[in-house]
């Protein structure tokens, strides 16, 4: 939950430093996150900002025990 906080103490830095309301901020942020909005094409004290809200999502290896438990992963995951 600390870190939740601190995401949005860092956006609602972000809005008092633009005049942006959180809504804005975060529409920002969401066009980032999905390549609609190039970082080039901000600050860099605003992508400094953004930057330390986004995490990259953590890879998870899953390696089956048995075979019916390969199947099942198989078949959930890759379906």
């Amino acid at each position: 939950m600390s870190l939740q906080k601190s995401y949005v103490t860092k956006l609602k830095k972000l809005c008092d430093r633009t005049g942006k309301n959180f809504d804005d901020v975060l529409l920002l942020l969401r066009t980032v996150i999905e390549g609609k909005t190039y970082t080039n094409s901000l600050t860099a004290s605003d992508w400094y900002i953004l930057r330390s809200v986004i995490r990259n999502k953590i890879p998870y290896y899953l390696c089956p025990l048995d075979d019916s438990t390969g199947e099942f992963l198989q078949s959930s995951l890759f379906a």
